[in-house]
């Protein structure tokens, strides 16, 4: 694995995690008032949308104050022809503050396996053993996007993506949402480890996240927070659903589905 790309990794990572440790300060004048953390958003418009959405969320500054986060997730994913690839019921911790520690654990053949992020540093262990068999970009790629999942939008803060609105959409279902469109660019940030184009699309009445689509070098997905959860103050996905879609957003197939459990936040 190139250095440049596992870095780029670890950056994004951190970005995510770190976002904990650089609480708002109160200040009583406007000398000394922090900036607004949605300052670097040029369009006015996906600006307005995102401070909804993250109101609605729970809100930026009680999501800067959680120091853990515990919940149980379980997984299937599904091949084209709809037989299960693979699965797992796993425990996850991220603790926040004082410093970044994510561990992820779950039983396989009556081996436990756990999947670790300390100072910068992932390993995988079987049985306390270390694995030394998997890829780290690979055990990192694991790692973002399960943290990935349950920071939106508070991530979407990130100043090297890209928003844009793009306006309201009618779903499917008859379900008004807007669009706010991110764009992952890694030439001009080291933290972005591939172009990637999400459209998120927020409920256009609570402004909590109805699903979102993602384009990646080679396919589009579809993901719909089929219901949510709330615990200590803050909005989870609770059941999600994955779909391999077309660049219209039309269903190909179910990759996978996803039950998130059990969350406990701590402050």
């Amino acid at each position: 694995m190139k250095i440049a790309l596992f870095n780029a990794l670890i950056g994004c990572l951190t970005i995510i995690l770190s976002m904990h440790s650089c609480q708002l300060k109160e200040s009583p004048n406007k000398e000394t008032a922090q900036p607004s953390p949605f300052a670097h958003i040029s369009d006015q418009k996906a600006k307005d949308l995102l401070e909804k959405a993250i109101a609605s969320a729970g809100g930026l500054e009680r999501w800067k104050r959680v120091k853990d986060v515990h919940f149980e997730k379980e997984f299937a994913l599904y091949t084209e022809s709809g037989e299960i690839e693979n699965g797992a019921v796993q425990s996850h911790h991220y603790r926040f503050q004082p410093r970044s520690v994510v561990d992820i654990s779950w039983q396989k053949d009556d081996e436990q396996h756990v999947l670790s992020y300390r100072e910068n540093k992932v390993q995988k262990t079987i049985n306390t053993k270390v694995d030394t068999t998997v890829n780290p970009q690979s055990l990192l790629n694991n790692i973002l996007s399960a943290t990935f999942v349950v920071s939106i939008p508070f991530n979407l803060l990130d100043p090297g993506v890209e928003l844009s609105y793009v306006g309201p959409k009618t779903l499917p279902d008859g379900k008004t949402v807007e669009v706010l469109k991110a764009v992952y660019n890694p030439a001009k940030n080291e933290n972005h480890s591939t172009r990637d184009i999400w459209w998120h699309y927020f409920d256009a009445e609570s402004f909590l996240e109805n699903s979102y689509m993602v384009q990646h070098a080679d396919h589009f997905s579809m993901v719909q927070n089929v219901s949510m959860a709330e615990a200590g103050g803050i909005h989870f996905p609770k059941e999600r659903k994955s779909y391999r879609v077309d660049e219209s957003g039309n269903i190909l197939y179910l990759r996978a589905t996803y039950d998130y459990r059990k969350y406990e936040v701590q402050y």
